[in-house]
């Protein structure tokens, strides 16, 4: 019992310097969803096509053949 209250003390305290210390510069340029200069030009909830998901099931069942072949 007394390991619990002595880690969630100490857990607290860490939590607490972390919050007084931080530097905060949150300006309009960090804040933004996308860092690179340019503004997204779709929503991102799109589906990706289904070639991108068989090429990765390929890559992955080619990718474990190999790994078995090896040894």
């Amino acid at each position: 019992m007394i390991l619990i209250i002595v880690v969630l003390l100490v857990s607290i305290v860490l939590l607490i310097i972390n919050i007084l210390l931080v530097a905060r510069d949150n300006y309009i340029e960090k804040i933004s969803p996308y860092e690179c200069g340019f503004q997204p030009f779709d929503n991102v909830l799109n589906n990706f096509d289904i070639k991108y998901y068989l090429i990765a099931l390929l890559f992955l069942l080619f990718d474990l053949e190999v790994m078995f072949l090896i040894p």
